[in-house]
């Protein structure tokens, strides 16, 4: 079921970017926490199946990360440098800027995108704006073969990313980048999809708790309106309930597929979204933002990521167990993730 679920909350990104929201809440912050534990729940699987030796294997490791990211990242990072640089389609002051070495190289990388607060360059000319979550998603990827070696390790992470965490949404440090942005606070989500993986109920306990107690405090203290507070708070109780219940789901074909084009979905959106910006709000503008985002989002996995499969396929061969078939059930579930 993870892969109906990761294309819900891809189209809970489009409709927030669309001017929507639910009670209040922003759907697009919501769904961007629940793809961070979604993240962390199929790569500690994967790492525990495909690529069984986390610090040996680590850059074969890296390498299936990339040909899954790159293919499609880069195909529609250049129909954006048209669509900004040519039709000019641009939003937000993260489209305001013009290209230079430091914004080509960081739109390039994927990576440093993610540190775009640190410098003016990037910060104005992130083509496909959404994807400044990419650049987490790698550091995260970059981190967790070293934190899934020691059971202690995954421990410290989660304790690091809990103050952190307290003190951006408490307002010491800055409460955008620190709590929803940036690693480690970021990683109170990412843990909780590897302690799910895991069966680690102890830390997925400890850091339900932790949510829990933070709504609390925060709201005793007035600050559960402080920046996106209330929307990651949403969303970390949206991820804690459902993350758990799919994994229990067995992978189907269909909603394979439906993860499959998720991905592409996400890149795609943005496009649509500065299109139509003139009409922000109206249904049908909404519909179709959607509609074409699900539908170039499919066409791109076909012609551009499906081709890749096999090289990652080789790339788990080598390391551990590349096929559902012939590994343990928890493989099974993963790989409808990935």
């Amino acid at each position: 079921m993870f892969g109906s679920y990761r294309l819900l909350m891809a189209v809970g990104v489009i409709v927030a970017h669309m001017g929507v929201s639910v009670y209040g809440i922003h759907t697009g912050i919501v769904a961007v926490v629940c793809f961070f534990m979604v993240s962390g729940y199929a790569m500690s699987g994967m790492i525990a199946h495909s690529f069984p030796r986390p610090t040996r294997d680590a850059l074969a490791f890296y390498a299936d990360r990339f040909l899954r990211l790159g293919p499609q990242y880069y195909a529609y990072t250049a129909i954006c440098a048209f669509t900004v640089l040519v039709l000019g389609w641009r939003e937000t002051t993260a489209q305001s800027g013009s290209p230079d070495v430091i914004n080509i190289v960081a739109n390039l990388t994927i990576l440093p995108m993610t540190f775009w607060m640190y410098s003016k360059s990037i910060g104005t000319f992130l083509l496909n704006m959404p994807t400044w979550s990419l650049g987490l998603e790698a550091c995260f990827y970059v981190v967790l073969p070293w934190l899934v070696w020691r059971r202690s390790a995954i421990w410290l992470a989660a304790l690091a990313g809990a103050v952190t965490w307290t003190l951006s949404t408490q307002g010491v440090i800055n409460p955008d980048y620190f709590a929803y942005r940036l690693l480690p606070g970021t990683l109170v989500f990412f843990l909780v999809g590897v302690a799910v993986q895991r069966r680690d109920w102890w830390l997925f306990g400890a850091l339900a708790g932790f949510f829990v107690a933070s709504a609390v405090c925060l709201a005793l203290q007035h600050k559960i309106g402080l920046q996106f507070n209330v929307h990651l708070l949403v969303g970390a109780a949206v991820g804690c309930l459902t993350i758990p219940l799919l994994a229990q789901f067995r992978r189907r074909r269909f909603d394979d597929l439906l993860g499959s084009v998720s991905y592409g979905t996400y890149l795609a959106h943005w496009i649509f979204v500065t299109a139509l910006k003139a009409h922000y709000g109206q249904t049908w503008a909404i519909a179709t933002a959607v509609v074409g985002a699900i539908a170039s989002g499919s066409i791109t996995y076909g012609l551009i990521e499906a081709p890749t499969v096999r090289y990652r396929r080789a790339l788990r061969l080598r390391n551990g167990e590349p096929d559902a078939d012939a590994a343990p059930w928890r493989v099974a579930r993963t790989r409808a993730v990935v």
